[in-house]
């Protein structure tokens, strides 16, 4: 990893970890599972390849969420890894924030930085940007489900709608 990777990925820790320290009156973890995914495109051209390939739409992996809430908003830090669209596995970091809308509906974005995209969609190093909108909708007082929007990033690549699941401890 280079020291710009490094760098990057001590920040977001160090970022994240600020940011909830000063909620900390209301910290929680959670665990989450990605399930599937649809894409507004059926296939993708795999640049490591050289051809066209069908998106993987069927997205298995965990996370750990670490969170702080007030009355009208939340922030997070994530670490997690899944199956990505690209037949990969993909390990990633991101912070995230948002609004609570309306109980029990809360808006926001998450972004970061993870692996397992960069070969495939002509990108140079290990780690690519990943994030999107996520719309969160609290199923019980411990799960959560949450519709994640992420737009396409590059010409060659397709917006996604992405769901999660996570418990609270």
């Amino acid at each position: 990893m280079n020291f710009l990777a490094r760098f990057i990925a001590v920040s977001v820790v160090a970022i994240g970890l600020l940011i909830i320290g000063a909620k900390a009156d209301a910290q929680e973890i959670a665990v989450g599972v990605h399930t599937v995914s649809h894409h507004t495109k059926g296939s993708y051209f795999d640049h490591e390849a050289g051809v066209d390939r069908k998106f993987n739409d069927t997205n298995p992996g965990v996370y750990l969420m670490v969170s702080a809430e007030d009355k009208t908003s939340y922030s997070s830090i994530t670490v997690g890894a899944y199956k990505n669209s690209v037949w990969k596995t993909t390990a990633y970091a991101s912070l995230g924030f948002g609004v609570k809308v309306a109980e029990p509906i809360a808006v926001g974005v998450q972004v970061g930085f993870g692996t397992g995209y960069n070969k495939s969609f002509g990108y140079e190093g290990s780690f690519v940007p990943v994030g999107g909108v996520v719309l969160t909708a609290k199923l019980t007082d411990k799960i959560n489900g949450n519709v994640v929007f992420v737009p396409p990033i590059k010409k060659d690549t397709a917006g996604v709608v992405h769901l999660t699941l996570d418990h609270k401890f």
